[in-house]
């Protein structure tokens, strides 16, 4: 895939007639230079519906914590808090369209839109799972493990603080027994025993990170079919490097390649608080905050760039020729929003067994 810088492109846009929605993606390389990607570009603003509500389990009516909520495939995604509740502004030209509430363990709900009222409570009823066969060995038997993924960081990451910024954005590497993590001796299919993520850095303090799974999809060689059934999330306050999700206990088992993600986890407060260390960056640091663009998939994707400046947590990824080389990445902006190919390569590993 062939990626370049053309600036001189970029800056032929007619910046001054146009009005930004900029939901961003920071990205820190090498140099302290944070790139923040535009997403999208309005030349009218919309009147918006606002929803706030809840969303509890239907037959405990106790809260759901972190329920992924957004029009499938846009931009428009949230996530619930802690207790439940949650608030989304959807614009009024997806008035038609459906909006989707999805936790970990639940059943599916999607409603039109249109249905629903400024203010709901959501029940979502958990699946009926069949418990899997667990084998236990005994102590003296020897499991082979072997690591699979990235392990080169040249950069960090944060797309969880824009102005339009959502929650659930994440990041998804793509696992494969391959060159430069090739065991010869490995078979499908494995165990998962762990997941790591490098943090790049971290200036918020404790933040929390959820792991996923995700097939690989056959047509567009995205993430596709979710396979994990409960919400794994870590919390920590590490300032800089590997945190370490022990998924050995649930027993999962892959048939062969498969995506790793890992989704930012954050208050509607924290989200604020985050924005608003971004606007007073800008109005203190103007001469800090630079336009470019990027060239991705022979997309021109226009960017803003925060030189010294990255708060919030920012995973680890590398933009060497060799990780672009070798691994796959997607990302996405909001929950259940499109997966795009990204333009870097997640510092994540697994650990598997067979």
């Amino acid at each position: 895939m062939k990626r370049s810088f053309p600036h001189s492109l970029f800056r032929m846009l007619p910046w001054d007639k146009i009005e930004f929605r900029i939901p961003r993606i920071n990205l820190l390389i090498g140099s302290p230079v944070l790139i923040v990607l535009i997403t999208s570009i309005s030349t009218a603003t919309i009147s918006q519906i606002h929803l706030k509500g809840k969303v509890v389990d239907g037959k405990t009516n106790t809260a759901i914590p972190y329920a992924n909520i957004g029009i499938i495939n846009t931009r428009i995604g949230t996530i619930s808090d802690g207790d439940g509740t949650f608030s989304l502004a959807i614009p009024g030209e997806n008035t038609g369209d459906t909006l989707t509430f999805s936790a970990l363990g639940y059943k599916l709900k999607s409603i039109p839109v249109s249905a629903l009222s400024e203010s709901i409570d959501i029940l979502l009823f958990q699946n009926e799972t069949l418990l899997q066969e667990v084998t236990v060995r005994a102590k003296k038997d020897k499991v082979k493990e072997w690591e699979l993924g990235n392990r080169y960081e040249k950069g960090g990451l944060n797309m969880s603080s824009g102005v339009d910024a959502n929650a659930g954005a994440s990041v998804a590497l793509l696992i494969e027994n391959k060159y430069p993590s090739y065991h010869e001796e490995l078979r499908y299919p494995v165990f998962l025993e762990s997941a790591k993520l490098k943090i790049s850095d971290n200036t918020t303090g404790p933040f929390k990170i959820r792991v996923r799974l995700y097939e690989v999809d056959s047509l567009t060689g995205a993430p596709g079919v979710e396979f994990l059934d409960r919400s794994i999330i870590l919390e920590s306050d590490i300032k800089k490097g590997w945190i370490d999700f022990d998924i050995s206990q649930y027993n999962i088992q892959v048939p062969g390649p498969f995506f790793l993600a890992f989704e930012w986890i954050m208050e509607e407060s924290e989200r604020n608080q985050l924005k608003e260390i971004y606007r007073n960056f800008e109005q203190q640091y103007p001469e800090r905050v630079v336009m470019d663009s990027t060239l991705v998939d022979g997309k021109i994707i226009p960017a803003l760039h925060y030189i010294h400046f990255l708060p919030g947590t920012a995973f680890g990824v590398s933009l060497l020729p060799f990780s672009l080389e070798h691994y796959t990445c997607y990302s996405r902006y909001n929950s259940l929003g499109k997966w795009e190919r990204a333009a870097y390569i997640l510092t994540a590993r697994v650990s598997v067994r067979q």
